[in-house]
């Protein structure tokens, strides 16, 4: 039998305590004032709006609270780009990817840092004494996570998943387009600047996995996070995947295509995430830039 306010089978996850949330920039409501995690079972997911693997996993949490309607659950959104934490754009964010779960943004990085966290997505279950008792990083976990809630509340399920203990899920290939993108942070000397890149110019970035070769044309600017066009440009990216991201601005007046094929898609003025999802592998992605648009970076998943 599992003693109520335990982790039954989780016994061999290390309980801290989880550190007290700090901020007050709320999107869908907020909990009390004196509001602690002790008492109640609570999960909270770390996500970023120009994450890829957050927006594939964007529907988690209201499916867990569906299942689990005695537990609590918020997002908690820790930007990777200064141009993302504004509460502004994460309320556009909760719009556009239909979220109604709390969410607290964390736009220094203070509660990203109090959990000592380092991935984007990443959930927590956090028990009635308010120790983190289990966690899931990347997407899926359904599964895992709904085991690890099921001990808090005192009923295991009865069949707990074969990769219970696995804290590491699938993460897609990132590749950043500003100076960190490149190995050592050093982009390749073409002798002038800003860059001067002509027609059939081939220039290799450093994804998380492998190196990813992009054809870009045109005048760009290298700044540490982003590639800024200064006139007409043009960026295509090879891959074989189904989905595809581009994390872009767009100045007011700038314009913005994205070509998969045969179908054009024109990018809304704004700093934010647009995301392709094709039956079949993309192929190449064709992005033709007007003067001022950035692209920051870009990520390919199943």
């Amino acid at each position: 039998m599992v003693a109520k306010n335990s982790c039954g089978p989780l016994t061999s996850y290390p309980k801290v305590r989880a550190p007290r949330l700090v901020g007050d920039e709320w999107v869908w409501g907020k909990p009390p004032e004196n509001w602690t995690w002790v008492g109640q079972v609570s999960i909270i997911e770390f996500f970023d709006g120009t994450c890829l693997n957050c927006f594939l996993a964007r529907k988690r949490l209201p499916q867990l609270m569906l299942r689990f309607p005695e537990i609590a659950a918020l997002f908690l959104h820790t930007p990777e780009f200064e141009e993302a934490k504004s509460l502004q754009f994460v309320e556009r964010v909760a719009g556009d990817w239909n979220i109604s779960v709390p969410i607290l943004n964390d736009p220094e990085s203070v509660n990203w840092t109090n959990f000592a966290n380092a991935y984007w997505p990443r959930v927590y279950v956090v028990n009635q004494r308010g120790q983190i008792v289990f966690d899931w990083i990347g997407e899926g976990g359904e599964e895992e996570l709904a085991f690890a809630i099921s001990c808090c509340l005192g009923n295991p399920l009865p069949s707990p998943p074969l990769n219970i203990d696995s804290t590491l899920a699938k993460r897609e290939a990132e590749v950043f387009f500003g100076m960190r993108g490149f190995e050592n942070g050093q982009a390749p000397s073409l002798g002038v600047s800003p860059w001067e890149i002509s027609g059939g110019t081939v220039v290799e970035y450093q994804s998380l996995e492998h190196g990813t070769r992009f054809n870009l044309k045109g005048q760009f600017r290298i700044e540490m996070e982003r590639l800024v066009s200064l006139g007409a440009g043009y960026l295509q990216v090879p891959t074989r995947a189904k989905t595809c991201s581009l994390v872009i601005d767009v100045p007011v007046g700038g314009q913005a295509v994205a070509t998969i094929g045969e179908s054009a898609y024109p990018i809304d003025p704004g700093f934010g995430m647009k995301v392709f999802q094709k039956d079949l592998p993309i192929g190449e992605l064709h992005m033709r830039l007007s003067a001022g648009c950035s692209v920051y970076a870009c990520c390919f998943g199943d």
